[in-house]
């Protein structure tokens, strides 16, 4: 029981990007501390000595587990274990219609996250995904930093190309439509600011 929780802890730590890490240390630390206190059954429990060792045991195999699995969960995220071969991949743009020189460029911006057109690095969740490994949601994205106008010295083009970059329909629709206003630019300052206030109220 102990090695196989171990296992476990260990492979998703392994596989974890930040901030899903911080999660599990702390669960596992709970679960290493429930080991700690379990109780063995069985007529050889009768001593605490013997108890003690039971538990040193459960413990110990619980330890040496994780580190096991943390480095099985480091060699699948590294070497992207379960995604198919970069011909496989190629095959399949170039079997969709794509050229072979600009399908070559989709899967260099799917795993490093440069952009075929202007060749800007851009990592999102896009790339995060194409890695054998677990990664942080939307709900994660702290929207109230990424979208502060002050991050952008107030500049309008700078803030809406923020609320693109988000990579969320309903923020790219609203930058798309604010850059549409008829309106002088310290209108959709005011604008971006009053609406960057209302999300950090909801987060």
């Amino acid at each position: 029981a102990g090695a196989g929780m171990g296992l476990l802890v260990g492979l998703i730590v392994g596989l974890s990007v930040s901030p899903v890490v911080s999660v599990i240390l702390g669960a596992l630390a709970a679960l290493l501390a429930a080991f700690l206190g379990l109780q063995p059954g069985g007529p050889d429990a009768s001593s605490t000595f013997s108890r003690l060792q039971q538990n040193g045991i459960k413990a110990g195999s619980f330890g040496f587990a994780c580190v096991v699995g943390i480095g099985l969960g480091l060699f699948i995220r590294t070497h992207d274990v379960f995604s198919p071969p970069l011909e496989q991949q190629l095959n399949s743009w170039t079997g969709a219609g794509y050229d072979e020189d600009y399908a070559r460029e989709l899967i260099v911006f799917q795993k490093f996250g440069i952009k075929p057109d202007s060749k800007d690095i851009q990592i999102s969740d896009l790339q995060k995904s194409k890695t054998s490994a677990l990664f942080a949601g939307n709900s994660q994205t702290d929207l109230c930093f990424e979208l502060a106008p002050e991050r952008y010295a107030n500049d309008v083009a700078q803030v809406l190309g923020a609320y693109r970059d988000q990579e969320i329909p309903a923020l790219s629709q609203l930058a798309d439509a604010i850059e549409a206003l008829d309106a002088p630019a310290a209108q959709k300052q005011a604008l971006l600011t009053a609406i960057s206030e209302m999300i950090c109220e909801q987060q």
